[in-house]
């Protein structure tokens, strides 16, 4: 027999919450003595038998196996409507299988209904079927689902497969084996801030930003209204410039950065129509195939450079210098002062400036081997001893990362390009691409975007450089000048092909025909034929046919032949 229970066990008897007994205790004074437990708190042991009729018989049923029956006049009563009958120590009666199997398909659901919600439709269900027994409490169905279910199922049919997948631990990737420039990575950041571009438009910037990944560093960044390739080849051109030569480089899927000017030739793009005559991208050449490598898309973990960026969104992006313009992540946090003013574009980047140099300078890191560092220090302390990492390239190829790209097809004839209106050739053009096949005359011309008037390199599409060819611009229709130019490289080709011609051709026409008058042999004498001389002839046709003559008319009329024998009056019959 148990003398003594606490307050715990009293709730778990009667069904009722500790809260609502506690205030009872309190109002009906309840004996009770204090017993050390094993909190800071003291243990409260309340007398069985001085419990109140309905509660003491509770417990009595509980724990010492006594009855049920309550003692005193209307405790009966009482218990029956304070307490449900399936939360009175004994197990429920049980949920029939059609009821339980509808809870599971309202509350399994990506929409994530509550148990509350998804109880009324088996309710509003079981009422026209009926379907019984049908608990009417929402706690009864949440127990059985979570002791039947587990949690990443509950998970996947809820929020989805990525919240299944995190029931399992992140990988952790070891940084302190690598050297500074060995692996960088690049993405783009839509800025939270309303900022005014040179052409007067106003919107949200785009940040594309190049990270060393064993420091954390921000190597370089440009910004423009949009992610594209032009974006991500002026930075990485930065990037090069200041630290030289990555050993991989990580970057997602994106359109930017896996356009054919940069990421062409990989055999893993899986963006765009992939063609054999497709060129090699800059970053392909850059590293090499093996070296560039893709990203798990939607995938944030997978690029550090994303926990740089919430640094940005949260450090530079709320600048006090940019109050006003700062527009919230999303449309439900926009600040009260949202759209006061918009900031200046050149603004806006020497803002950017400052925080991303207070960024890499800032110490006290605690990330994984960064020992309390800035991401500068860990930079410089990093550094490949052996070059291998981090080599500067050479003056040519620094520049081609400063040209656009584009594929197009020579002219058929006289070799030249034409881009964007504007034409290019050169003679070495001329004899390299000028009447040649047209999966011969496909080329590459790198050219300065910004000025058009500028030479462009042409190159074959797997990076061999064929000429450096001149803009060939407009010129006044009546400009002598630039008619004697065009004339003179046209003299100057004609002179060249007759040189090359006469050095090639050992054989002329007269030889040629020599030959074949050898091969030919003694010409075979034809049949002689005895044909009257025709200008002996009398030709004239009479006014009037005479007698026994043909008239000609009537022998066209009639259909007849018409034959140089009936012309000549009968000769040769």
């Amino acid at each position: 027999m148990k003398a003594e229970v606490t307050m715990r066990e009293i709730a778990r008897a009667t069904g009722r919450s500790p809260r609502a007994l506690r205030r009872r205790q309190d109002a009906e004074s309840w004996p009770y003595r204090l017993e050390p437990g094993a909190s800071r708190y003291p243990l409260r042991l309340y007398p069985v038998s001085a419990l109140p009729a309905e509660i003491r018989a509770a417990v009595e049923a509980r724990f010492n196996g006594a009855s049920t029956a309550p003692e005193g006049p209307g405790a009966s009563d009482k218990m029956s409507q304070s307490v449900p009958p399936e939360r009175r120590g004994r197990k429920p009666s049980g949920c029939c299988p059609e009821a339980w199997a509808a809870f599971k398909a309202d509350w399994l659901r990506p929409e994530r209904r509550t148990a509350a919600d998804s109880l009324r439709v088996v309710l509003r269900i079981a009422g026209a079927k009926g379907w019984a027994p049908v608990p009417g409490y929402a706690k009864y169905y949440l127990r059985r689902v979570r002791r039947e279910l587990s949690p990443q199922a509950i998970a996947l049919a809820r929020y989805g497969p990525e919240a299944a997948g995190r029931a399992a631990p992140p990988q952790i990737r070891d940084r302190g084996a690598l050297a500074s420039m060995e692996i960088v990575c690049a993405d783009g950041h839509r800025w939270d801030v309303r900022v005014e571009f040179p052409g007067g438009s106003v919107g949200r910037p785009l940040l594309v930003g190049w990270q060393d990944i064993r420091s954390g560093s921000i190597l370089a960044w440009r910004i423009g209204e949009s992610e594209t390739a032009d974006l991500y080849r002026l930075s990485c051109a930065d990037m090069l410039w200041k630290h030289g030569r990555p050993g991989d480089i990580i970057v997602d899927n994106g359109r930017g950065i896996a356009s054919k000017c940069l990421t062409g030739g990989m055999p893993n793009r899986y963006r765009g129509k992939v063609l054999e005559e497709d060129p090699e991208g800059l970053l392909t050449q850059l590293v090499g195939p093996g070296h560039l490598h893709w990203s798990k898309p939607c995938s944030g973990q997978s690029k550090p450079i994303e926990r740089a960026f919430l640094d940005f969104a949260t450090g530079i992006a709320k600048d006090i210098r940019l109050a006003g313009a700062y527009t919230g992540k999303d449309t439900v946090s926009k600040p009260h002062n949202y759209g006061k003013r918009e900031i200046p574009l050149e603004e806006f980047k020497r803002v950017v400036a400052d925080g991303i140099a207070r960024h890499n300078a800032r110490a006290g890191r605690r990330g994984l081997d960064m020992d309390g560092r800035s991401c500068d220090e860990v930079f410089a302390a990093c550094k490949d001893e052996s070059g291998v990492f981090g080599k500067q390239l050479e003056a040519g190829e620094l520049a081609r990362w400063m040209l656009a790209m584009k594929s197009v097809t020579a002219h058929r004839e006289n070799g030249s390009v034409t881009l964007f209106g504007a034409r290019y050739w050169s003679e070495e053009l001329a004899e390299a691409l000028a009447l040649r096949p047209k999966s011969q005359r496909r080329v590459v011309v790198r050219f300065d975007p910004e000025n058009l008037g500028r030479p462009a390199r042409v190159e074959r599409p797997d990076g061999r450089l064929i000429a450096v060819a001149e803009a060939q611009g407009r010129v006044p229709y009546l400009s002598a000048e630039a008619a004697k130019k065009t004339a003179k490289a046209r003299a100057g080709t004609l002179k060249a092909a007759k040189a090359e011609l006469a050095a090639r051709r050992r054989l002329d026409e007269a030889g040629l025909g020599a030959l074949l008058d050898e091969c030919a042999g003694p010409a075979e004498a034809g049949p002689e034929l005895d044909l009257p001389n025709v200008l002996e002839l009398n030709l004239e046709i009479p006014a009037d046919p005479a007698e026994g003559e043909e008239d000609l008319d009537l022998l066209i009329e009639q259909g007849q032949e018409y034959t140089l024998e009936r012309a000549l009056g009968g000769v040769g019959e």
